[in-house]
This record gives C-alpha cells, sequence and structure tokens, in this order.
C-alpha cells in the first residue's frame, strides 16, 4: 500500500440523543428523540439497544428502556421510552445508546437522574 495511506472511515452515521439527561421519580417514565442520520447516501440499517456506561455493568432492574422503531434504514428517528420502577432508589444512572450497522457501532452518552420519592399531593395524607 502507497505511503501515505488513507484509513477507512468507520463513523458512517451519526447517532444523537435529545434530551441526552432526565430527571424522574421512582414509578414514573420519560422520552427521548434517537436521530439516526448517514454520512453518505448508501443504505444501511441501524439496529438501537441500551448497555452500562461501564463494561462489567448492567443497566438496573428497576429502568426498562424501548426503542420505537427498534430498527429502521438510516435516516430516522425513533423515540426512546425509559420506564423506572417504584423500587428504583434514588441516584444518577449511565448507560449508552448504541447503534448498530454491519460491523460499525456508535454511542450516545445518556444520564437518568432519579430523585427520591415524589411528594404526596397536598391534603391526600
Amino acid at each position: 500500500m502507497p505511503w501515505p495511506f488513507k484509513r477507512k472511515n468507520l463513523q458512517v452515521f451519526d447517532l444523537n440523543v435529545d434530551p441526552n439527561t432526565a430527571n424522574v421519580f421512582p414509578g414514573s417514565s420519560t422520552l427521548s428523540i434517537i436521530n439516526v442520520k448517514p454520512y453518505s447516501s448508501e443504505q444501511m440499517k441501524v439496529k438501537l439497544t441500551a448497555m452500562a456506561a461501564s463494561v462489567g455493568d448492567k443497566i438496573p432492574e428497576g429502568i426498562k428502556i424501548a426503542f420505537n422503531p427498534q430498527s429502521a434504514v438510516a435516516p430516522f428517528g425513533s423515540t426512546m421510552s425509559i420506564q423506572t420502577s417504584t423500587a428504583l432508589g434514588p441516584g444518577k444512572y449511565g448507560f449508552l445508546v448504541v447503534g448498530t450497522s454491519r460491523d460499525v457501532k456508535q454511542t450516545a452518552n445518556y444520564t437518568l437522574t432519579v430523585q427520591g420519592q415524589e411528594p404526596a399531593a397536598p391534603g391526600s395524607a
């Protein structure tokens, strides 16, 4: 291969999460929009998933994440819904939204902050 050789650009699509943070109470849900845009006119199917931000970690069982649609031909938008259980403890939970097309993966960070229990409505005690 002649010098200087060119490396193939593996970033063939862009993945954007809007918003990429949310504050919720246990037992509530939130939505974000995932935008997937290709860098070329090549048709590519991208599948969306979520994984823990740290190697070896798992997304807690009290957090359920779904994408609609989960996969499509880029460009497309997907709604990510996050549902928390009432048993989920307060804290910050980070995870990655992952887009996969063939052997190429792109990721975007997401942070979910779970507050303490939601205060009772006035007069409900």
